[in-house]
Formats: structure tokens, C-alpha cells, sequence
């Protein structure tokens, strides 16, 4: 016995002494489903000003459509003009939301200084996103793309991202669409004619032709 095989049969045994296994996981299996659930990019403040308060009514909210929680350290969120946001160590739970507002707070705090863990903050005294239109990239901190969301007018100053967003997070499910019964065939009063149909034999060929293989040129 090599001394490889020995390690290894030497640690199967231990792990079975202590009664555990572990078993590699792929890393397909813990690859959250992070995505873009809303983007506030009009601040509801009339009209925009630099204030704190108006900038962060900015935000983006973002879903994890996991069944895990996931960690969301040095993930990216970037506009279309390139300012990039990057998150700090944050762990966003399975079926949960984050918000990152666009202006100044503490992190685990709503503006209003009400404690939320679910409030992050970039930190600026602007506006950044533009209400015309707009593209908000989330990367991991790999590069990874996990999602985008686009909007091309101002509309309503916020936008549903993707089909979550249809489905946004605490809403009723659509109702099902309603049964319709179609009526059932309607016996005939009299019995149908049955035709015998004629089967017609084809004449066998004057000459019996010859099958030749085609040769290749």
C-alpha cells in the first residue's frame, strides 16, 4: 500500500469514527440568486435638491431569490456612467431584500435613524441616477454579472425590475385564470354510413430495374 492510499484510507476511517463525511458541494449549488427588485432613481423630493434628504430618496433594492443567505462583500452596483458602488461586509438572508441608498447614513439604519439591517448607504451628495434613463449593473466581486435593470424614460421615477419585479416581494400571488367548460360532443340520432374503403393494387413494373450503387468520384 502506496503511502497516498494509507492517508486516504486512514482518513476515511476517522471520519467514520467520528460518524461525519463531508461531502464536496459544487459551487453551482451555493450560487445565490441575487437580482434587482427595485430602483427608486427619481427621489420623490419636489424638486431635487442636494440635500441629504433628497438624495437619499434614491435607492436600490435588491432580492435574494435564494433558499440561503449569501454574502454580498465587495459586490459592485454601477450606472451607466460608471459610478460604482461597492458593499461592505453585508450578509442579505434567503427571500430578503437590501436597500442601498444613494446619500449619507449608517449603515443598519433607515434615514429616519430607525435601526434596519437592511440599509446600506453610498455615502454621496448627489443625485447619480439619471432620470431619463439609466442601466444599474450588479457584479460580484469576481466581475460576475448577476444582474442588470434599464429604464428609458422617467415614467413614474421608479422602475420594477425583471419578473420579480412584477412579483414584487410580499404581494398576492395574480389570481388563477378562470375554467372554461366547453360542451361535451352531441350524439348523432342516426347511426354514421360505414364506406369499406378499396385498396387498389399497382400493376408490378414491365422490368424488373437494376440497383446500382452510386460510385464516389
Amino acid at each position: 500500500m502506496n503511502r497516498r492510499l494509507r492517508i486516504s484510507v486512514a482518513a476515511a476511517a476517522g471520519a467514520a469514527v467520528l460518524g461525519t463525511v463531508a461531502v464536496a458541494m459544487p459551487a453551482e449549488a451555493a450560487t445565490p440568486n441575487l437580482q434587482f427588485h427595485l430602483i427608486q432613481f427619481d427621489s420623490p423630493s419636489n424638486p431635487d435638491t442636494n440635500a441629504n434628504s433628497s438624495v437619499n430618496g434614491e435607492f436600490v433594492r435588491i432580492y435574494n431569490n435564494s433558499t440561503f443567505a449569501a454574502r454580498l462583500d465587495r459586490f459592485t452596483i454601477k450606472d451607466a456612467n460608471g459610478y460604482t458602488y461597492t458593499f461592505p461586509s453585508h450578509v442579505i438572508g434567503a427571500k430578503k431584500t437590501v436597500y442601498v441608498h444613494t446619500g449619507k447614513g449608517t449603515n443598519g439604519r433607515k434615514p429616519d435613524g430607525t435601526p434596519d439591517s437592511s440599509r446600506l448607504y453610498q455615502g454621496r451628495g448627489w443625485h447619480i441616477w439619471n432620470n431619463p434613463g439609466d442601466t444599474a449593473t450588479l457584479r460580484s466581486s469576481s466581475g460576475r454579472v448577476y444582474d442588470t435593470c434599464k429604464w428609458t424614460s422617467r415614467g413614474t421615477g421608479a422602475t420594477n425590475c425583471g419578473p420579480l419585479g412584477n412579483t414584487a416581494v410580499g404581494t398576492n400571488p395574480p389570481a388563477p385564470a378562470p375554467t372554461t367548460t366547453r360542451p361535451g360532443p352531441v350524439e348523432p340520432t342516426t347511426p354514421p354510413t360505414t364506406t369499406t374503403p378499396v385498396i387498389t393494387t399497382p400493376a408490378p413494373p414491365a422490368d424488373d430495374p437494376t440497383t446500382e450503387t452510386p460510385s464516389i468520384g
